[in-house]
């Protein structure tokens, strides 16, 4: 992980985000250890972890713009 990215990490926590990005942590961790029974199943808890992480990273990106802007 970046240093930029760490940083944007700490600012979300510092800013009331870092309750969400545990729950999105979690949430993922829990999906990743589900037993995969078929393809379809499989797929669908893909898809959702997928989401998670786009959620994590718009997160994430807000903060990195925000460190931008105050060290600009």
């Amino acid at each position: 992980m970046s240093d930029k990215r760490k940083r944007a990490v700490w600012l979300a926590f510092e800013n009331g985000d870092g309750d969400l990005l545990v729950e999105i942590m979690q949430e993922h961790i829990k999906l990743s250890m589900m037993p995969h029974i078929d393809q379809v199943y499989r797929q669908i808890i893909h898809a959702k972890i997928e989401a998670l992480r786009a959620e994590r990273d718009a997160i994430i990106a807000k903060y990195m713009e925000v460190d931008d802007d105050v060290t600009d």
